[in-house]
C-alpha cells in the first residue's frame, strides 16, 4: 500500500529544500519561505516542500529575522522534483536587533501552553552558574520547582514522571540532577527544545502531562570550533566539527561535557557550608551527523550522564543514565513523502545507601519509531508506528518494614495518524493515537484536536486538548516535597482496586487535557492569556501504607489540575523585559478525599530583564520570582511510643521512650508563607 501511494504521488511537481546558516550549517527553523502566492515555513530540522505544482517559472523567496533575504528563480519541468540547500548569510548590520526581539517576531508557539526554546534565550537569561534549561523552564507559565537540591519540575500540574523527555529521540527518565539547577544536558549542547505543556500531538505518547521534545546539535562546517565556559558550580566544555565534506554531503560530529566543580572545591570553604550542599554530576555527549545531497539525513547519539550526593551521613544517592539512539531521515528522489524514524535505548540505574545497607532500581527501555510524511506545512499528513519495550526492577522496605519488590518487563505498541491543514484565517490539525500497552493488555484510543484562529497578523486565538495513558509509575510518595530517590517502574498486571474496593477497567494512568489561548503581537510587544485543565481519572501510586503482606502493593488516586496564566514581553534593538502571572490549582484524591497536592502553588508571578547597549558584546540581566506557600500538614501533637526490645521486662515506668507525632486530619491543610 505504502509503494503504490509512493508511485502515484511522484505525478506532480515538488519543490523543496533546507534553510541552514552559511557559516555553521545549522538548520534554520520557521524560516519564511514564499513560492509566488504560496507560503509555507520550514520545520524544525529547516526542510521545507510545496507539492503538487505545475511545470512553470516559480520565484523563491526566504526570509529568517537576522539574515539577508534569499531570491532564486525556479524552472520547474513536467513532474519534475526540485531540492536544494539553501543557505543564508548573517544580516550584521540588524544583528543587535535580532539578539533581542527574535522571540516576539518569530516566535513559532503553535498551541496552549507550548513553547520553542532556543539556547540563545537560555543563556541571556541570568541563572545560577551558566544558563541551564532547567533554570530557564522555572520562568515560563504554569511551571513549578519545590526547591534547589532534590527537588522537582512540575509542569502545568504534571508529576515529574508523569512528563516525556526525548533527547534526539532518546527517552531520559530523569531530566535533572540532584542540584534542580541543572538539566541533564548543557544549554550549549542544545540546538532547540520544544516543550507541550498542555494537549501535545498524536506523534507523541506514552505520559499523560507534557512533552520535552530536545534537539542536539550537529556539529558545523568547520574543521573545529569549539568553546569551554566555568562558573562557581561547574565546568563545561563543547567541541564540534566537520569529518568529511564533498559538495553537498558532510559528515560531522559535537561532543559536550560538564562535571560539577564541587567535589575539586569543597575542601576549602567552611564546614558548615560544606555539608549544607554536596553535589557531584557528570555529563558527556557524543553525536555524528551524516547530511546526503537530497536532503537525507543519519544521526548516532550518544548520552552518558551520572550524579552522586550524600543526604547524610549514612545516606548516599547515585544514579547513571546511559542513552545510546540513531535516527534517519530520507527523501525519495521520486516521492513526495518524507520517510523517518528512530532507534533508542537508555538505561537507568539507582543506588541507594542507607545505614550501611545498599539498594537499587533499574530502569531499561528500547524503542523504534518509523513514520511517513506528506504535503507542505499548510496540508501535511503524517502517519507512524512505534515499538517501546521496558524492563524495571525495584526493591524496598516501607516504614512497616513490609518488602516490596517487583521485576517487570513491559511492551508497548503504538499507532498514530495527524492531518494538518490552514486554509484563510483558519488551521485544523485532528489526531488518533492508538496505544496498545500489550502487558496488562489494555488498548487507549487517544483522540487529539488542535484548532487556530488567526485573524489577522497580530492576532491569535487557540484551542487544544486530547487524551492520554502511560504505563509508568513513580515509586517516589506524592506526600514528600524533597526527593533524591528517583526509581521507575511499569504498571501492576493483576487486578487493580480503587479507594472504594472496587476493581478497575484498566492498570494504566489516564488524562484528557483542554486549553484554550489569545495572543497578541506587534512591534515587538506581545500579549498572551492561557487556561488548561488537565483531568487525571486514573493515577497509580505505590501503597506506601502496606501494612501486612496480603495488602495491595498499588493505590489509585484521581487527579486534576487547571489554571490561567497573563504574560507580557517587550523588546527593541537594546532592551529586553517581561513577565507573567500564573493562578492555577493541582489537587489528588487520598482514600476518596480531594487534597492539596504537594506543589500546589496557587499564585506565581515572574519577572525578567536585559539591557545590552549598542550591540557592544556585553549586557546586564535581571529575573525575580514570587509565589504563594505550598501546602503542608500542620502537626497535632506528640505522644510516647514505647519501646519494648527487652519484651516483658521492659520499664513501662521509667524507662525512655520515643517521641511520637500526631498529624492533623485531613493532610495539608495548611500553607507555607
Amino acid at each position: 500500500m505504502t509503494i503504490l501511494s509512493l508511485s502515484v504521488a511522484a505525478q506532480n511537481g515538488i519543490i523543496r529544500g533546507n534553510v541552514t546558516d552559511s557559516q555553521s550549517g545549522e538548520a534554520l527553523a520557521f524560516a519564511l519561505v514564499q513560492l509566488n502566492e504560496q507560503s509555507t515555513t520550514t520545520d524544525i530540522e529547516g526542510f521545507f516542500s510545496f507539492t503538487h505544482l505545475r511545470d512553470t517559472i516559480y520565484h523563491l523567496n526566504i526570509q529568517y529575522l537576522g539574515y539577508q533575504p534569499l531570491d532564486d528563480t525556479i524552472h520547474l519541468a513536467r513532474n519534475q522534483i526540485w531540492y536544494q540547500k539553501l543557505r543564508l548569510e548573517e544580516d550584521v548590520i540588524n544583528l543587535g536587533t535580532v539578539e533581542v526581539s527574535a522571540s516576539n517576531q518569530q516566535n513559532p508557539v503553535t498551541s496552549i501552553g507550548n513553547y520553542w526554546i532556543t539556547p540563545e534565550r537560555i543563556q541571556q537569561m541570568p541563572a545560577l552558574g551558566q544558563g541551564d534549561l532547567a533554570q530557564y523552564l522555572t520562568q515560563l507559565p504554569g511551571v513549578v520547582t519545590t526547591g534547589d537540591q532534590g527537588g522537582q519540575l512540575y509542569i502545568q500540574g504534571g508529576d515529574p514522571h508523569q512528563n516525556l523527555l526525548l533527547i534526539d529521540g532518546i527517552p531520559v527518565v530523569n531530566a535533572f540532577h540532584s542540584l534542580s539547577a541543572f538539566s541533564v544536558v548543557p544549554a550549549d549542547a542544545l540546538q532547540q527544545v520544544t516543550l507541550y505543556g498542555t494537549a501535545y500531538p498524536a506523534n507523541f505518547g506514552g505520559r499523560i502531562s507534557s512533552v520535552m521534545d530536545l534537539r542536539l546539535r550537529e556539529g558545523a562546517s568547520k574543521p573545529l570550533e569549539g568553546m569551554v565556559g566555568v562558573d562557581p558550580l561547574s565546568a563545561q566544555v563543547r567541541l564540534q566539527g566537520r569529518i568529511y565534506a564533498k559538495g553537498d554531503q558532510q559528515w560531522t560530529w559535537m561532543l559536550a561535557g560538564r562535571e560539577s566543580l564541587w567535589p575539586y572545591v569543597k575542601d576549602i570553604v567552611p564546614a558548615s557550608y560544606r555539608d549544607a550542599l554536596d553535589f557531584k554530576f557528570r555529563d558527556l555527549t557524543l553525536k555524528t551527523t551524516w547530511q546526503g545531497e537530497n536532503g537525507s539525513k543519519l544521526s548516532f547519539t550518544s548520552l552518558q550522564m551520572s550524579d552522586e550526593v550524600p543526604v547524610s551521613a549514612s545516606t548516599n544517592v547515585r544514579w547513571t543514565n546511559q542513552g545510546y539512539g540513531m535516527q534517519f531521515r530520507v527523501l525519495p528522489t521520486q516521492s513526495e513523502y518524507l520517510i523517518g524514524g528512530s532507534v533508542a535505548y537508555s538505561d537507568y540505574r539507582l543506588d541507594f545507601t542507607e545505614s550501611g545497607t545498599p539498594r537499587s532500581t533499574g530502569f531499561r527501555q528500547a524503542n523504534a519509531q518509523l513514520w511517513f510524511a506528506n504535503g507542505q506545512a499548510e496540508n501535511r499528513l503524517e502517519y507512524g508506528i512505534t515499538l517501546n519495550a521496558i524492563r524495571s526492577d525495584l526493591a524496598f522496605k516501607n516504614p512497616q518494614n513490609i518488602t516490596f519488590s517487583r521485576d517487570d518487563n513491559a511492551s508497548e505498541l503504538a499507532v498514530y495518524g495527524l492531518y494538518d491543514r490552514s486554509w484563510d484565517k483558519w488551521r485544523l490539525e485532528p489526531g488518533l493515537r492508538l496505544q496498545y500497552h500489550a502487558s496488562v493488555s489494555y488498548l487507549s484510543l487517544e483522540p487529539r484536536l488542535l484548532l487556530q484562529w488567526q485573524p489577522s497578523t497580530q492576532w491569535q486565538w487557540s484551542l487544544a486538548g486530547g487524551r492520554y495513558s502511560q504505563n509508568l509509575i513513580s515509586a517516589r510518595s506524592n506526600q514528600d516535597v524533597v526527593h533524591f530517590y528517583q526509581a521507575f517502574i511499569t504498571g501492576p498486571e493483576g487486578l487493580l482496586y480503587n479507594h472504594s474496593g472496587s476493581a478497575t477497567k484498566y492498570n494504566v494512568q489516564t488524562s484528557w487535557h483542554l486549553g484554550s489561548g489569545i495572543q497578541w503581537r506587534n512591534q515587538g510587544f506581545s500579549l498572551k492569556a492561557e487556561a488548561y485543565l488537565k483531568w487525571f481519572d486514573q493515577l497509580i501510586e505505590i501503597n506506601r501504607e502496606k501494612l501486612k503482606s496480603s495488602d495491595p502493593d498499588f493505590v489509585t488516586e484521581t487527579g486534576r489540575s487547571y489554571g490561567v496564566s497573563f504574560a507580557a514581553e517587550w523588546a527593541n534593538s537594546d532592551w529586553l523585559l517581561g513577565g507573567h502571572y500564573t493562578y492555577a490549582h493541582a489537587d489528588r484524591t487520598i482514600d476518596g478525599t480531594w487534597l492539596p497536592a504537594i506543589f500546589d502553588r496557587r499564585h506565581q508571578m515572574n519577572i525578567q530583564g536585559r539591557w545590552s547597549p549598542g550591540n557592544q558584546g556585553w549586557s546586564f540581566s535581571i529575573r525575580g520570582q514570587v509565589g504563594s506557600g505550598f501546602p503542608f500538614t500542620r502537626t497535632a501533637g506528640f505522644y510516647p511510643v514505647l519501646n519494648w526490645d527487652d519484651g516483658l521486662l521492659t520499664d513501662v515506668i521509667g524507662g525512655k521512650n520515643d517521641v511520637g507525632v500526631l498529624y492533623e486530619s485531613p493532610l495539608f491543610q495548611g500553607r507555607l508563607p
